[in-house]
């Protein structure tokens, strides 16, 4: 055999090897979580009066997922034949046309 039909073959097989551990690492594992059931409580709330109301502030915010996402672009590029690339973002699952003119 002549070196470059022994590379061939350790290259080959160090592929092979790549490969089955890409398969083997790449399996998502099921994430599980234990959901301790609890009785109700029987404490009782704090009355209003005992909350602390100095310095306290409401997050009006809307929350992450209430938000609404417009689709914005980050990269729009346009070569002189007429080919394009765009890149931006926007919600999952959301339809984004774009027009020409």
């Amino acid at each position: 055999m002549t070196k470059s039909t022994l590379l061939a073959i350790f290259g080959g097989f160090v592929v092979a090897i790549a490969i089955t551990l890409n398969f083997y690492f790449d399996e998502v594992e099921e994430k599980t979580t234990d959901v301790q059931k609890t009785s109700p409580s029987s404490k009782t709330l704090p009355i209003e009066a005992d909350l602390p109301t100095k310095g306290v502030t409401l997050n009006t915010e809307a929350s992450p997922q209430q938000k609404v996402n417009k689709p914005s672009f980050d990269v729009v590029r346009v070569n002189p034949d007429g080919d394009t690339v765009i890149a931006g973002r926007a919600a999952p699952e959301a339809k984004v046309e774009i027009f020409d003119g």
